[in-house]
């Protein structure tokens, strides 16, 4: 047989693998090294080709088709232009606030966590920020929030005079905030010593001051709104429905680094003139496109290092598998080899485990197809694939005990 009929052959047919397993070496583990390469290929291709600003473009789409407008006003705001790129004392470029007290008013915290204070609320429909601290650890953090809203119309009604949805308070309660609540926007005053707890900073933030999580932390006193979180290096986002309640799940969350994304060309410029670049002589929709478009671009860049690094590591994780798949299976194999009925006795390790490298490159051809839909399903149907094949392999090392009078089962032909 020669090597491109084998190569083809084995493919489907289990004799063929098994008349192979005397062959040279080579072919063997060509096939390994080309089956770990194709089950590499969906995930290193929609690795390196992913849009981390999808959250964005896609997320919002599905959830709160409010939020571009809401980050429209924000990033028209006087106090945006006042947030500027500076090197940190570990070199790395951070966000500062240069806010004064003409760009904001002292508020308590309380009333700034509380969505039915519709005092403060007719107060923010001027776009005002507010300034407020709490505490993580015994230390005050200052904060800023801006909350972009909308007066209840038509539009935004309940979808169903029920208590299954709701926004603030309860559909019958006559105190019911009469806002809907676009997008959340906090500006945590971190400082350089505070950069590397940042992200257990903004957690605890989300929970104890967003979301107001009970003691027991098995439920929200808050209701769940589109909500970005500016710290010093880190930026974390989540988008909620529009029509929120506080059963509503989150339906799409993200995390970057300024550090990331920023060189220190950008010392001392502002995240203001970045959004707005190349908007000069454009007219006003073109504008907004590409605030936003600048504002996706610079989403992307602040994670993608983080996202490569995830990628490789599903790289590994697969690699692994499928290394310890093709292991197992020789040892499967040789044992089925040894056994009494084995047609295959003479059959060595060396040898099982080349009929192992030689089995499993078909169902790298299958990971490798269903790899593009979806990482977890190329893991799974790989390994079903696996098994399926070698337990058809057995039928063919161990074939049925039949004798040579009349080629009958054994149990019929002692009659």
């Amino acid at each position: 047989m020669n090597t491109i009929k084998y190569l083809f052959k084995s493919l489907y047919s289990n004799q063929t693998v098994l008349e192979g397993r005397k062959r040279r070496w080579i072919i063997p583990v060509i096939m390994f090294v080309l089956g770990f390469v194709m089950m590499w290929v969906p995930i290193l291709s929609k690795g390196y080709t992913s849009s981390l600003s999808g959250i964005l473009f896609n997320g919002a789409k599905t959830t709160n088709q409010e939020v571009d407008v809401a980050y429209e006003q924000i990033f028209e705001s006087d106090y945006f232009k006042k947030i500027t790129f500076t090197k940190n004392s570990n070199g790395k470029m951070n966000l500062e606030y240069n806010f004064t007290e003409e760009d904001f008013t002292e508020a308590s915290n309380e009333s700034i966590l509380n969505q039915n204070d519709d005092e403060y609320n007719n107060r923010n429909m001027n776009h005002e920020l507010l300034k407020s601290s709490y505490t993580y650890n015994g230390t005050p953090i200052s904060y800023y929030y801006d909350v972009i809203l909308k007066e209840r119309g038509p539009y935004y009604k309940d979808p169903a005079d029920t208590d299954t949805i709701k926004y603030e308070g309860n559909d019958k309660d006559e105190s019911k905030s009469k806002y809907v609540r676009m997008l959340q926007a906090f500006y945590l005053d971190i400082n350089d010593k505070q950069v590397d707890d940042e992200i257990a900073i903004i957690e605890t933030f989300l929970k104890k001051n967003i979301l107001r999580y009970t003691d027991d932390g098995k439920s929200i006193q808050n209701y769940v709104h589109s909500t970005v979180i500016f710290g010093k290096d880190r930026m974390y986002m989540l988008l909620a429905p529009l029509h929120s309640s506080k059963s509503a799940s989150v339906m799409s969350q993200y995390s970057g680094l300024i550090s990331e994304a920023i060189g220190e060309d950008m010392s001392g410029k502002t995240l203001y003139s970045l959004i707005n670049s190349n908007t000069d002589d454009k007219s006003v929709s073109d504008k907004i496109a590409i605030r936003y478009q600048n504002y996706g671009n610079l989403i992307h860049k602040m994670s993608w290092n983080n996202h490569i690094k995830n990628v490789w590591i599903n790289v590994l994780i697969t690699s692994g598998i499928y290394a310890g798949v093709v292991l197992v299976i020789s040892g499967v194999l040789i044992f089925i080899h040894k056994r009494k009925r084995s047609a295959y006795r003479d059959t060595t390790y060396w040898e099982a485990l080349k009929e192992s490298m030689v089995m499993v490159f078909t169902p790298s051809i299958v990971g490798l197809a269903v790899g593009f839909y979806n990482f977890a399903f190329q893991i799974t149907l790989f390994v079903m694939f696996v098994l399926f094949r070698t337990f058809f392999m057995y039928s063919k090392i161990v074939p049925p005990a039949y004798t040579s009078q009349g080629n009958k089962p054994l149990y019929q032909a002692r009659q």
